[in-house]
């Protein structure tokens, strides 16, 4: 048979002369074709029948397939392995026609919602139904043209998947939108380990607080018990001194400027401590340092002298104060420890740098300098390892944690030490535009108290309250005493309408400061409340949030104080 000659199978040779044969065409037959060194040809053949001076003859039209099956081949190889890639690292890419509503998706894609790879009638709800309610914001980065987001996946179950999403708009020539494209990758083991880096972090950083913490109780008693001894001995002198009041009046001046001495010590160690959330704000690092001051000399050996060489009109950062504060408590006693309490030297620098870490702005630079036993390079090269330590209580985990911090306020850190010669650790940080804030003092003038006003002071310490209960009696004002909220709810329940203002303290047993608020304001939602704490008042903001109160006072205070917040509260009608 011919056909055999051709390579063909019967079959494809029956079709091939029928169609010819009743049509008097044929076209597009694919077949196999074996030619003469026998390797078989794949081939698309036609066939017309014709007509040649009276004789039938039939004009043949093959196309050799041998490149295009070979490409197809390829592609489906190609296919196969981009399935196979997408799969292993969970990425899968997808293409909105916003035209025809039609989503097509990827192996992968389709399997990381649990979608058909071909939907159409396909719209935006649907797509909003696959993420997250509380990620739905996220997606209006898309209408700058492209995003790069992150967002979890809706899941009927109660875990979570994180989905990273990189797409962009798809404009056809005449710019009108045509459809969305983009790639979407399951990253959750990835997210999973850095909430967990970021935990471990956390739980370093104020292990290493606690520890400096620790390293400071020692020279902060001392210290205190420096203060107490001026303050009881000159308060018992101007006891002494009740016949001759110059000098008694000399004493009380020493025992108040001492005890103001306590307070900012306090107050110092109240900010160290970090009490509130994690505050992003402009930071300007010579009034961080100075204010820690104090701080600073009472965790160091007495052997030890802190050269201060402060850059005038230093520029801000940007940064939360408590951390950056944590940092430079680390290296200092990490400085001090390195002197092994022999006589040394501490200097801590700060300057601009026109390094070009982000680009070509300016940057901030501190640099806190020992005259210490230095490192060796294999130390160097593990300071900053997780769990490292040397024989220094300071270093190894707490310069894991420093390093987290600077990171984190998009900084670096540099270490320069020679064995017997010291260390200087450089920290550079990107300054912001802000002006620096001048740390004044004005003079304010104490406001004209309109007196004859009825205040409820309400805290559980008694002292606390006679003291204030004179103070406000002598500026000519009438006071309700109440040692818990429990009182003062019933006070004002008596009287609602009679009470001009209420101090409140923040922590009280029974019912705190919070709850004592919002029950004196179901009962006089117009009543005014100043509110006062042992803790600063960044503590109260975060606890009361824009809940109304008038002021805040912070403990200790002073006579002169306590009389204008009241008067300034009075005359109006502000809120803290």
């Amino acid at each position: 048979m011919p056909f055999r000659v051709c390579g063909w199978s019967l079959k494809t040779g029956s079709f091939f002369v029928k169609s010819l044969t009743e049509s008097g065409i044929c076209e597009g037959i694919e077949t196999q074709f074996r030619n003469a060194v026998g390797d078989t040809v794949p081939l698309v053949i036609s066939g017309r029948l014709m007509d040649i001076d009276g004789m039938v003859c039939i004009l043949f039209h093959l196309r050799d397939l041998t490149q295009e099956k070979a490409n197809e081949a390829e592609l489906q190889s190609s296919t196969e392995r981009l399935e196979m890639a997408q799969g292993i690292s969970n990425v899968g890419d997808f293409r909105w026609d916003v035209i025809k509503r039609t989503m097509s998706a990827s192996k992968e894609c389709a399997r990381l919602f649990g979608i058909e790879q071909e939907v159409r009638d396909f719209r935006i709800a649907d797509a909003f139904d696959l993420v997250h309610i509380d990620d739905h914001h996220h997606f209006k980065k898309i209408e700058r043209g492209s995003c790069d987001i992150y967002f979890r996946r809706a899941r009927p179950s109660d875990t979570v998947d994180w989905i990273h999403l990189i797409a962009h708009l798809v404009h056809d020539e005449k710019m009108k939108l045509v459809g969305i494209s983009g790639t979407v990758q399951n990253v959750t083991a990835r997210v999973q380990a850095q909430q967990q880096q970021e935990e471990l972090q956390r739980q370093m950083l104020q292990t290493q607080k606690l520890e400096s913490m620790g390293i400071m109780a020692g020279g902060i008693a001392h210290d205190f018990n420096n203060l107490l001894a001026a303050i009881m001995g000159n308060a018992e002198l101007a006891r002494e001194s009740r016949h001759d009041p110059v000098e008694m009046i000399a004493r009380i001046e020493v025992v108040i400027s001492t005890a103001q001495r306590a307070a900012e010590l306090t107050q110092q160690l109240l900010a160290y401590s970090g009490k509130g959330k994690f505050v992003i704000e402009p930071v300007n690092l010579n009034q961080l340092i100075l204010g820690m001051g104090k701080l600073l000399s009472v965790s160091i050996s007495n052997n030890i002298h802190i050269d201060y060489q402060l850059a005038p009109d230093l520029p801000n950062i940007e940064g939360d104060r408590a951390q950056v504060q944590q940092v430079i408590m680390n290296l200092i006693i990490n400085a001090s420890e390195a002197l092994e309490n022999n006589t040394g030297l501490i200097r801590i620098k700060t300057d601009v740098t026109n390094a070009t870490l982000t680009g070509t702005a300016n940057h901030v630079y501190l640099e806190i300098h020992d005259t210490g036993c230095g490192m060796d390079r294999e130390t160097r090269d593990r300071l900053f390892e997780p769990f490292f330590t040397t024989k220094f209580t300071g270093r190894g985990l707490g310069m894991s944690a420093v390093l987290g911090i600077i990171r984190g306020h998009n900084g670096t850190i540099d270490v320069d030490s020679v064995p017997g010669r010291g260390t200087t650790f450089r920290l550079v940080f990107p300054c912001i535009d802000s002006p620096v804030a001048k740390d004044t003092t004005d003079t304010i003038e104490l406001p004209q108290s309109p007196g004859n006003r009825t205040i409820l002071i309400v805290d559980d310490e008694e002292a606390v309250r006679d003291m204030m209960s004179l103070m406000l009696t002598n500026a000519g004002h009438h006071t309700l005493i109440a040692e818990d909220g429990e009182k003062a709810i019933a006070i004002v329940e008596g009287n609602p309408l009679g009470i001009d203002l209420v101090i409140l303290d923040l922590t009280m047993p029974n019912m705190n400061g919070q709850t004592t608020y919002r029950e004196l304001r179901s009962i006089n939602e117009n009543i005014r409340v100043i509110l006062m704490s042992g803790f600063s008042e960044q503590e109260a903001s975060r606890q009361f949030g824009s809940e109304g109160i008038a002021d805040f006072i912070s403990k200790p205070f002073s006579y002169s104080d306590l009389i204008s917040r009241v008067s300034s509260v009075l005359d109006s009608q502000s809120t803290f």
